[in-house]
């Protein structure tokens, strides 16, 4: 079963259902999506999607992971090395779409990303002190792609994201 999802999410690079409402304010069509991505370098991590606003603007608002990690190992000398982790990713942009046909659709935009993960390793029973790391990234994404038209409710659509990043790393050793 897992197998079966994890082709599904290789085959669907970008899966949006969309919902259409009218704005009482100004009567424009207000256009909400959801969507599952995967990213060919990390399949095994789909991004949900949340995109808002009219047929041609949309607000992009991306969650690229929320793992955590908790890990025991007993040794045979009597301690344990517990290994913990956390990792979240957020990215938030302007998305502008321009139709092609009535099927087809280009997008181009720029979003700005924020990534922290944080580990920490320790050997209990021991005198040996922890180790942290932490690390944050920080970026602006290109987006660059189209989407197709399959039925009302439904698009598929791939893109490119070229990405400027800069990244703190801090690992430190605490003292008991």
């Amino acid at each position: 079963m897992k197998a079966a999802l994890l082709i599904a999410l290789i085959v669907i690079l970008n899966f949006a259902l969309s919902a259409q409402t009218k704005s009482e304010l100004n009567q424009k069509v207000i256009q909400h999506e959801l969507g599952i991505a995967a990213q060919l370098n990390n399949l095994g991590n789909p991004i949900l999607i949340y995109r808002v606003g009219v047929p041609k603007s949309l607000w992009r608002f991306s969650l690229l992971n929320l793992n955590h990690f908790n890990k025991t190992d007993k040794n045979n000398d009597a301690s344990a090395n517990v290994q913990r982790s956390h990792e979240i990713g957020l990215r938030a942009g302007k998305e502008f779409r321009r139709p092609i046909n009535e099927k087809f659709t280009l997008r181009y935009g720029a979003d700005i990303n924020f990534n922290y993960s944080s580990s920490k390793s320790q050997i209990v029973n021991t005198s040996q002190s922890p180790e942290i790391y932490q690390q944050f990234i920080y970026g602006i994404n290109g987006v660059f792609g189209a989407n197709y038209q399959i039925t009302e409710n439904l698009l598929f659509g791939a893109e490119i994201q070229p990405v400027i990043s800069y990244r703190v790393s801090v690992s430190n050793r605490q003292i008991p």
